[in-house]
């Protein structure tokens, strides 16, 4: 019985293995004629070219990189169709509206209006982005979030198989099913490793102390796994785990171009995946306006997503700390010291934690000296630049280099 449930499993995988590239080229040419008899492209044949980027509309660094490069796309007019996967209902919707944004938050003009275009924009809209949110996993999140995206990922190449599938977002998992199983060209460009070297060494340290686990400085380490000995061993050997799989699914076996936004990422991508990553910078353009200005107030600011990583409860506790040594803290009237959290929001989850972020500066006594700006413009952030003296940075291991 044990060899008859062997044969037909390994006869089921061969046939799946052997039928499902074809499913998914027949798939191909379905869509790229589907599309481009929708959006009247004159080429035959348009190049799909897609971006994973489910988060698309969040207003981030990621995002600012995925918009200019599809501008970039867009003004070497090269015919073809840029993909992307996206879980905003407003990208369907309305999708003006979403380059309107684009230009709004980043600043990027999108050429979109063209009366015979050779390259256009189309959003693929993903029902199952759900899986990869951290909060759906309170153990294990790596892995859950590794296999939510392989999900996620299924559903967008069965939804739109592309010729070329761009991975932006970070989820490398889901690149090995689009290079064997949609025979997909493939890239990435990396803004942080989902797990590195780095992260098995803060584990390490707990049980190489000889008196005490020590207490590192990681937003994702609970404490009750901190303080226990054999739960960091075996969460030691969970990430080795992870570390493996993700170095096997970003491979040259199932990648074709890597792309690292630093030479910090770099070294960790390097590493991990081997190959030959290069490095492309992210784009900080320099805008029109001057910054040197004498209207500069003592004010301080921090520009980040509102997610954990950004350890924004660290900038409060010494921002209060700043204040107390000045001998401020009961005087909010009488000095001009402000600290200002600029940053997108990219669901509920983001604006709950803005919500307890709140909390704490009403706790710290801070309400008077402490603004929240989310979401705002890039006039309005231009304009913050200007105004501000300090820009304050207190996330473990930027990827973008800062803390080297």
């Amino acid at each position: 019985m044990y060899f008859l449930t062997s044969f037909i499993f390994t006869s089921c995988l061969l046939v799946a293995t052997t039928c499902l590239p074809w499913l998914f080229y027949w798939r191909r040419r379905y869509m790229r004629k589907r599309l481009a008899d929708h959006y009247g492209l004159s080429a035959e044949s348009p190049k799909l070219i897609a971006f994973f980027h489910p988060y698309c509309t969040s207003g981030g660094g990621g995002e600012r990189v995925l918009w200019c490069a599809i501008q970039a796309m867009l003004s070497e007019s090269i015919p073809g169709i840029i993909i992307v996967y996206t879980h905003d209902p407003m990208c369907i919707e309305d999708r003006q509206h979403v380059f309107d944004n684009v230009k709004r938050v980043f600043g990027i003009s999108l050429d979109v209006s063209r009366d015979e275009p050779t390259t256009v924009v189309h959003f693929v809209r993903l029902r199952s982005v759900k899986l990869l949110s951290p909060s759906l996993y309170p153990i294990f999140t790596l892995a859950g979030q590794a296999l939510g995206s392989i999900l996620v990922g299924l559903e967008a190449l069965v939804r739109c198989p592309p010729d070329v599938y761009l991975d932006t977002t970070g989820f490398a998992f889901t690149l090995p099913l689009a290079k064997r199983i949609a025979s997909c060209k493939t890239g990435a460009y990396v803004h942080y490793p989902m797990i590195s070297s780095d992260m098995l060494e803060r584990i390490s340290l707990t049980f190489k102390s000889e008196t005490k686990p020590v207490q590192q400085l990681s937003y994702n380490n609970a404490q009750w796994i901190k303080r226990s000995r054999i739960l960091s061993y075996f969460k030691y050997y969970y990430y080795r785990f992870m570390l493996m799989a993700y170095g096997w699914s970003g491979s040259p076996r199932n990648l074709d171009l890597v792309l690292a936004n630093s030479t910090w990422t770099y070294k960790h991508v390097d590493s991990l995946w081997g190959g030959k990553p290069l490095v492309l910078y992210p784009p900080c353009p320099l805008p029109e306006h001057s910054f040197i200005t004498e209207e500069r107030l003592p004010w301080i600011m921090s520009i980040g997503q509102f997610r954990p990583e950004k350890n924004h409860e660290l900038q409060l506790d010494a921002f209060k700390l700043f204040l107390k040594r000045l001998n401020l803290m009961e005087q909010p009237i009488d000095h001009n010291f402000r600290l200002l959290l600029i940053g997108g929001c990219r669901d509920a989850a983001d604006l709950d934690r803005v919500d307890q972020l709140k909390k704490l500066v009403n706790a710290l006594g801070l309400t008077d000296v402490v603004q929240f700006h989310i979401n705002i413009s890039y006039e309005e952030l231009l304009h913050r630049f200007q105004t501000c003296t300090i820009n304050l940075h207190t996330m473990v291991d930027e990827h973008f280099g800062i803390g080297e």
